[in-house]
């Protein structure tokens, strides 16, 4: 059962603080978000897997996830799992910080490198300091929205720091694993011919091969992967302007038709009530 300790919801803005006392590792499927997250992890056993990389959590760290990056956590029932989340749009941000240097740390890098920030790392304040400041206790919605925001920033320019210095000694190319590269080589094709076919030919590999290691970076089949993303992207393009049929058209999926299908499957609403 979930408990919610504290919960904000607006409309460029969405916190909450819950518990699962019996957390089962089925409830938590790969997903993706159109926002970025932080994710404060304060108790539990388990670890998170984000874009083919796997991050091993202790109490205290955060992970950050950009928009359209799927992740997935794999949870261990026999402890509680409680956490603290955080949801915003890269535009909350950008009123502030026109230049997105507080973004940095979600932009500028590669899909699932560099996503993990331990305790120790943050020199004065702790990440999850900001965190469980954000949801403490304020009498009035106006209160609320002021607190978590004046908390917020001085934690993104904390993880911005962090960053900065990782980036130089983590972020190296020539050390991403055979699913990592097959996730990158997935998400610059989007717009083209995707298929087990396709990836086996380019990586030299069988389908089933493909398949597995497909399946264990991220939870999901190939299909389900490559069709997350495409619908991700998708909404990105109609919300640039484009008309859905030609954002399907543009992420790759060969009718109206099927993208139709797989969008009202995956999201509460329809193409057309992105512009609304």
């Amino acid at each position: 059962m979930i408990h919610r300790l504290y919960e904000y919801v607006d409309s460029d803005l969405r916190i909450h603080h819950a518990i699962d006392e019996f957390p089962e590792d089925k409830d938590y499927p790969m997903h993706a978000h159109e926002w970025c997250e932080i994710l404060g992890f304060i108790r539990g056993k388990g670890d998170y897997t984000i874009e083919g990389n796997v991050y091993c959590l202790e109490p205290g760290c955060i992970l950050i996830m950009r928009p359209a990056e799927t992740h997935k956590l794999h949870i261990d029932s026999s402890e509680p799992y409680e956490r603290i989340m955080v949801n915003f749009p890269t535009t909350l941000i950008e009123k502030i910080d026109p230049s997105k240097k507080l973004l940095q740390s979600f932009i500028d890098r590669p899909l699932g490198q560099l996503n993990l920030y331990r305790n120790q790392e943050f020199t004065t304040i702790s990440g999850i300091t900001y965190l469980r400041e954000m949801v403490s206790v304020a009498y009035t919605r106006e209160d609320q929205r002021l607190n978590i925001i004046t908390n917020l920033l001085p934690l993104l320019n904390a993880i911005k720091n962090i960053f900065i210095f990782k980036k130089t000694f983590e972020m190296n190319p020539s050390n991403r694993n055979t699913s990592q590269l097959i996730i990158d080589y997935i998400n610059a094709h989007l717009h083209e011919e995707l298929s087990l076919e396709v990836l086996s030919r380019q990586f030299f590999l069988s389908k089933s091969q493909i398949s597995r290691l497909i399946k264990k970076a991220t939870g999901c089949s190939v299909l389900d992967y490559i069709t997350i993303k495409r619908l991700m992207r998708a909404r990105e393009y109609i919300l640039s302007g484009e008309t859905a049929t030609n954002a399907s058209r543009l992420c790759g999926f060969n009718n109206y038709s099927s993208f139709y299908r797989a969008y009202v499957k995956h999201f509460p609403e329809l193409p057309s009530d992105l512009k609304k």
